[in-house]
C-alpha cells in the first residue's frame, strides 16, 4: 500500500496519540479512512483501526528517520 508523506506522518501522529487534525473534513484522514486505516468518531476525532496500527507501525521508523532530518538540516 503506497502512502504519500502527509498520511504516514497522520498515522505516525495517531500512533504516538500527537494531536491531528479533529475535524471530518481533513483530506489525509478521509483518504485513510477509505483504505480501512482509521476511524472518525464525531466528538471525539480520528482513531486507529487495528490494520491502521499495523501500517502505523510498519512505517514507524521511516517516519521519526525523516522527521528527525527535517529538523536537523
Amino acid at each position: 500500500m503506497t502512502l504519500s508523506n502527509a498520511q504516514k506522518v497522520f498515522l505516525f501522529n495517531l500512533l504516538k496519540e500527537k494531536p491531528v487534525s479533529r475535524t471530518y473534513n481533513n483530506q489525509s484522514g478521509r483518504s485513510l479512512k477509505k483504505r480501512g486505516l482509521v476511524k472518525y468518531h464525531i466528538g471525539f476525532g480520528w482513531t486507529l483501526t487495528e490494520s491502521g496500527i499495523g501500517a502505523a507501525k510498519s512505517i514507524e521508523d521511516e517516519v521519526y528517520l525523516a522527521l528527525h532530518e527535517v529538523h536537523d538540516a
